[in-house]
């Protein structure tokens, strides 16, 4: 619901944020003018930028960074159960055993 409804709130640009004032809308596009950051302006998608993306080294540095972290994260989240019942399993035959 609020994903569908961030179409209408989450805006492309500075210049179309209603909810800015002409001072805080100016004050923002300077900062990215001076930042020179590529979005100061309105350009169009152009591949060259994605495959700068794709060839750039941070980039997928960055993803084996996340993706060190989330492995093990997901396979202890997924695995647990079946760890718990095999570990359950073996715990209690080694104390029925030793009761016997």
């Amino acid at each position: 619901m609020i994903g569908f409804a961030s179409f209408w709130m989450v805006f492309d640009f500075p210049d179309e944020a209603h909810f800015l004032s002409d001072i805080d809308r100016q004050r923002v596009l300077r900062r990215l003018k001076a930042d020179q950051q590529s979005s100061a302006e309105h350009e169009s998608f152009k591949m060259e930028y994605f495959w700068a993306s794709v060839k750039d080294w941070k980039t997928w540095l960055s993803a084996l960074i996340y993706m060190g972290a989330d492995c093990p994260l997901y396979a202890f989240s997924l695995f647990l159960p079946s760890i718990i019942s095999a570990v359950s399993h073996i715990l209690r035959y080694m104390l029925v055993s030793r009761f016997c």
